[in-house]
């Protein structure tokens, strides 16, 4: 008897320890997430997007909005952006920082902000398109914004390539980078580790431009590609039906000291 009852006692602590381990790996996993490199994805995008891209479809929308109303203008960036009754109520920011200005077409410049927001990154980046006029500031009429730092996003864990690669895939897709003739398309990212941005090349190019700036008591590392000459290399590359991170990173030659 005194054997069954040692036995049964064995085989509780073996189960308790086997439930412990699950729930540590369960914790671990969401903690840290799991390297999302070669996870295979599928995804419909349309490869003339270069010269005919999302982006105009947008523009054009915010065109009609743009004409039906009578633009402000202000003495100050900050003054102009601060003023988004031409946007979505649900797009207003309070928390933000300036990183530059992009010319746009004609007197339009893109606005680039760093803006906290509610996913697991705690920061992104915001473009604001506004018109420009003998120094002074339209409100902005179009609005556009992609995650920043993911090596916390939806359970998986982001190395800078990985980031990078599933960053242009969304913005090639949903049409939010930024395009104009002279210029090419650019694209726009943020990472909170200042060695591997700076030792960063794609395509054996550095960064457009590098910003160090903070957000929440946090230090981040703006940096973009404004000519991205890669877009047709990925896209005579890849194929978009059965893909994974490492062969979109592995295509346009994402580069770093990891």
């Amino acid at each position: 008897m005194r054997d069954l009852v040692n036995l049964f006692k064995i085989i509780l602590i073996a189960i308790g320890i086997f439930l412990a381990l699950i729930i540590g790996l369960i914790i671990f996993v969401t903690m840290h997430g799991t390297d999302v490199s070669n996870v295979t994805s599928s995804i419909s995008i349309n490869k003339t997007i270069v010269t005919n891209s999302t982006l105009d479809n947008i523009e054009s929308e915010e065109y009609t909005n743009e004409d039906s109303k009578e633009l402000v203008y202000y003495d100050t960036v900050e003054e102009a952006i601060s003023n988004k009754d031409m946007l979505d109520i649900s797009l207003e920011i309070h928390d933000y920082v300036i990183l530059k200005q992009v010319p746009a077409e004609g007197d339009e410049i893109y606005v680039i902000c760093a803006v906290t927001n509610d996913c697991t990154s705690g920061q992104g980046i915001s473009r604001y398109k506004l018109k420009q006029k003998s120094g002074k500031y339209s409100q902005p009429f179009e609005y556009l914004g992609v995650e920043g730092s993911m090596k916390r996003f939806a359970t998986y864990r982001y190395d800078l390539d990985d980031y990078i690669s599933q960053t242009i895939i969304w913005e090639l897709v949903n049409g939010i980078y930024i395009k104009n003739e002279d210029d090419g398309i650019g694209f726009f990212f943020s990472w909170d580790n200042k060695d591997e941005v700076y030792d960063l090349t794609i395509n054996s190019k550095k960064p457009t431009d590098i910003i160090e700036y903070e957000l929440n008591g946090k230090t981040y590392y703006y940096f973009d590609f404004l000519d991205a000459d890669f877009v047709q290399q990925l896209f005579d590359k890849v194929n978009f039906g059965s893909y994974t991170l490492q062969q979109v990173s592995d295509a346009i030659e994402i580069k770093y000291k990891k």
